[in-house]
């Protein structure tokens, strides 16, 4: 039998669909409804060509709108050093790395990862190489070999090409209009846009295309009326997930897609036949190896991305302006563990994009406007309902979009192209209301055919026309820091290990290639979690015997004889290397309060302490020994604020070191309870002011970092570009003598 799809049209016919059945016998208006959602039926000899250029317009917008950053990208001095670009995403410095490897005959796949994770190292490298790394390197002699400027140009064609299979979805549907509107609307919202915008190279890029074009190529097999369709339809769908699975390393998606496949085969009632041969099919061109990976990292995939937060507590980080000063001091806190086994906090509590932000906030998201959101599922659902069986293939790319609303706002860029859904049935619905199918002249298909194509055009110049696409992203470095860190090689010994905070890792290992503790594909760790209790704790002794233990166990420090090891001197340990190296930057101010959560954190309370760095006073100058600020000033003889005294003690710091200092007392007018720092560069000029409490003062990251001040018989300053990066090489020093090392209990566990 021949397939019914004249015109990309797949409209059901001579079939009782499930959704006929649920309607049977409703009112007047519901049928009438239904045929307000009747297919476009356009015999025209160009209507394909019209589909295509159609298709090519969409893709000129999408590609247009990220590539337009770049005017502003190039002329800044912000996004680049020495001619290359900053990565505004971490992540992009990790495949960046293995791209570069790859095309220098450096990459062995399955080979030994010497720079992440240290001591234990990160298992092996990747086999086969990571997909984006691979096409990185591959794309890059387009591009005179610069892999960073690889990146920043492929980005923009990679991340809109999920709008053709959502397009093909939608015609052979019978609705172009919603294939249109739905594109525009997913390409252009702010949290799609964000997570695809210049600089951002990492695999969001490609993670809309994969599981829309997995989702036509089931609804084609499952539509097919020839056999022969249907399993060359299920073969493209295997080797598309088997892409999916190479690209984004998440095996569980494949049995996924495969229980909606079978549902979908089900509903449109194939024989038993073609269900058995479509997924024997599906499976062999997904790869066995993937298949029976699967069923193990099923479980794995799910806790990955919903385990977010299973912790009683949400970390929420300092609010500038609005400075907290109720946490205790580190030294008060006196909780006795409940067992010797050292518990950790949940780390991606304290990731943006993990942490689960409030129903309004996510709506918000996805199109700027909550009440846009809002009318866009509504429309949506009404167009579910009717068409329920043929939406049936995108049910496991929604599903994934509603875990935005249980854990992290990143899944939120899988419910758009539901919200362009429902706009693009609104626009259906309201032009078949105008020109109904019945009994419809040439030219009125005609002006029907240009309503359909053209509106959703329209409407998206409307909905967006506000939103400010052209602004690009931060980098995730500044220029100065970025400098910092790529120029360490240059002052510490070769072969290094580097204790820094987790989200500077990928970049570290990219651009000075030593290891370090901890990256963004090792952070929810117990080293992390006592490196975090080391740099807010108000003794340096602390901080040391950490990184010794850190250096010599790794995560194995997790299981100890006393919880309490840390802080009692009548245990002994020492660095056996003389390359370690602390690393603080201009970075973890911005993170400290995420630092002092999780180094706070206990398992009595499974919750931290916020504590962090507030600089929203924008202080200019100083004239005659008063502060000028915005919303007032601060005179620094009485740590008065417009004549209320807030400060306990004021610093000016000039590179690193403490250039004045000065002490106030409470008196009858006030309770001075916060300290001040303000940094200023060879010129005076003022840079930054911060306002901190005690807890943040006292600790080693601020002593260290900010005030240059640390136990010389512990470390040493190494490399110092404040108030950028400041490195410390920590001494092979015994710091306390009578060791009982017997009760460490040595275990491992390798990434």
């Amino acid at each position: 039998m021949e397939e019914s799809h004249r015109n990309g049209l797949d409209a059901t016919k001579g079939q009782e669909s499930a959704e006929d059945l649920a309607l049977s016998g409703h009112s007047d208006f519901v049928l009438a409804l239904k045929e307000t959602l009747a297919p476009f039926k356009w015999h025209s000899k160009y209507s394909k060509t019209i589909l295509i250029t159609v298709t090519v317009l969409c893709l000129c917008i999408s590609v247009f709108i990220r590539v337009n950053q770049y005017s502003r990208w190039k002329d800044s001095e912000r996004y680049s050093y020495s001619g290359k670009p900053i990565m505004t995403t971490a992540d992009a410095y990790y495949w960046i790395r293995f791209a570069r490897e790859y095309t220098n005959g450096q990459y062995m796949p399955g080979g030994i990862e010497t720079v992440r994770n240290f001591p234990e190292g990160a298992a092996l490298k990747p086999d086969p190489i990571p997909a984006l790394s691979f096409l990185l390197a591959r794309l890059s002699p387009l591009f005179g070999g610069d892999i960073y400027k690889t990146g920043i140009f492929i980005i923009p064609l990679l991340s809109s090409l999920f709008m053709i299979p959502l397009i093909i979805y939608f015609y052979r549907m019978g609705f172009p209009a919603i294939g249109i509107m739905c594109v525009l609307i997913s390409t252009a919202s702010p949290i799609y846009f964000m997570r695809t915008s210049i600089g951002r190279v990492d695999t969001d890029s490609l993670n809309l295309l994969f599981p829309f074009l997995c989702s036509l190529l089931i609804y084609l097999a499952s539509k097919s009326d020839r056999l022969r369709n249907s399993i060359l339809y299920s073969l493209l769908c295997g080797m598309s997930m088997y892409l999916f699975i190479w690209w984004y390393d998440h095996r569980g998606f494949l049995l996924v897609f495969a229980a909606i496949f079978l549902v979908s085969l089900v509903l449109f009632r194939k024989p038993m036949v073609t269900i058995v041969l479509s997924l024997i099919v599906y499976f062999i061109f997904a790869s066995p190896y993937n298949l029976v990976k699967s069923v193990g990292n099923l479980t794995e995939t799910f806790r990955s991305f919903s385990d977010v937060y299973l912790s009683r507590h949400q970390f929420k980080p300092l609010t500038p302006g609005r400075f907290k000063h109720e946490a205790p001091s580190f030294a008060e806190r006196k909780e006795k563990p409940s067992t010797g086994i050292i518990q950790k906090p949940n780390i991606y509590n304290t990731i943006d994009e993990r942490v689960k932000l409030p129903f309004s906030e996510v709506l918000a998201s996805l199109v700027g406007s909550r009440t846009l959101a809002i009318l866009g599922f509504i429309f949506f659902a009404v167009f579910a309902i009717f068409k329920m069986k043929e939406l049936v293939p995108l049910l496991p790319i929604l599903s994934l979009g509603f875990l935005s609303f249980t854990s992290g706002n990143r899944f939120a860029m899988y419910l758009t192209p539901f919200i362009g859904i429902g706009f693009g049935m609104f626009i259906t619905a309201t032009v078949n209301l105008s020109l109904s199918e019945d009994n419809i002249s040439d030219k009125h298909r005609i002006i029907k055919a240009l309503l359909i194509y053209g509106f959703p055009f329209i409407l998206f110049l409307a909905l967006f026309i506000k939103i400010p696409l052209s602004i690009p992203l931060e980098p995730v470095f500044d220029t100065k820091t970025h400098a910092a860190i790529n120029n360490l090689k240059g002052h510490l010994k070769k072969d290094s290990s580097i204790f820094s905070w987790w989200d500077e890792g990928f970049a570290i290992e990219d651009l000075s290639g030593y290891k370090t503790i901890a990256d963004g594909g090792a952070q929810n760790t117990s080293k992390i979690y006592l490196y975090a209790r080391g740099l807010v704790s108000p003794k340096q002794s602390v901080l040391y015997k950490i990184v010794a233990l850190i250096e010599k166990f790794g995560n194995g420090i997790e299981t100890v004889g006393e919880k309490d090891i840390f802080f009692n001197d009548q245990y002994k340990v020492s660095i056996r290397n003389d390359n370690n190296y602390l690393l603080f930057t201009s970075n973890m101010i911005k993170v400290f309060s995420g630092i002092y959560y999780i180094g706070t954190w206990t398992e009595k309370t499974d919750t931290g302490k916020i504590a962090g760095y507030d600089d929203s006073m924008k202080c200019s100058e100083i004239i005659n020994d008063v502060l000028q600020c915005d919303g007032g000033s601060i005179d620094l003889s009485n740590g008065q604020f417009n004549g209320v005294i807030v400060l306990k003690k004021s610093s000016i710091i000039k590179n690193g070191v403490v250039k004045s200092e000065r002490d106030y007392f409470p008196t009858v007018f006030g309770n001075n309870n916060l300290y001040m720092e303000v940094v200023i560069d060879e010129n005076d000029k003022i840079l930054n002011t911060y306002l901190i409490d005690r807890d943040a003062y006292e600790s080693n990251f601020n002593q260290m970092f900010f005030l240059g001040r640390y136990d010389h018989s512990l470390f040493e300053e190494k490399y110092n570009e404040f108030p950028y990066a400041r490195t410390f090489i920590v001494k092979k020093v015994d710091i306390v003598k009578n060791v009982k090392e017997s009760k460490l209990r040595h275990r491992k566990h390798p990434k």
